[in-house]
Order: C-alpha cells, then sequence, then structure tokens
C-alpha cells in the first residue's frame, strides 16, 4: 500500500492547527502537524482500519476516517493507495469537510 496525503489535506492541517494552537511555539505546532501525519502512515498496514465517516456517504467513494487527537484523518482506499484527502478538526462543522 502507498499513502498519499493531498495538498489540500496538509494545507487544512496546518490552518487548524494554527487557529487552534497559534499561541503555541513553533515547535509544538509543528510537533502537532508531524503527529497527525505520522498517525496516518499507520493506515499503510491497516487501511481499514478507520470508521466509514457517515458525513461523506452518497459520494464516489467510501470515505473512512481516522481519529488523531481533534482532528479526523478523512481517506478512501483505491486499489494499492490510500488517499488522505482531508484533515479536519473535528469541532468544526462537518459539512465543511472535503472528500
Amino acid at each position: 500500500m502507498e499513502l498519499k496525503v493531498t495538498e489540500y489535506a496538509v494545507a487544512h492541517l496546518v490552518e487548524s492547527v494554527e487557529l487552534t494552537l497559534g499561541s503555541a511555539s513553533l515547535e509544538k505546532r509543528e510537533e502537532m502537524v508531524d503527529r497527525v501525519l505520522e498517525e496516518a502512515k499507520r493506515l499503510i498496514q491497516w487501511p481499514n482500519a478507520g470508521q466509514v465517516e457517515v458525513w461523506m456517504e452518497g459520494r464516489e467513494h467510501v470515505y473512512r476516517r481516522l481519529v488523531v487527537g481533534n482532528f479526523k484523518v478523512i481517506y478512501r482506499v483505491d486499489d494499492e493507495v490510500i488517499y488522505v484527502t482531508d484533515i479536519f478538526d473535528a469541532r468544526q462543522d462537518p459539512s465543511k469537510m472535503r472528500g
């Protein structure tokens, strides 16, 4: 399996970390980004570990979520590739999630 994280997902993660931990040190903010991305790498071994994301039902693909702290790693599995399409702060309105 191969893991591909979209630019959108990384940008959304960084933006969310800046909003929630903006007053924390740069080191702390970078640690949070790294932690979420490292946890996402676990999907390579267990691609179906995450629950189906109900807010993404009815779309072309089946999307799953991996919860890391306050973040949902939204992904889909396509053959031998796992696409992380969004990394979403779970404290936001779930209708804003992108697949």
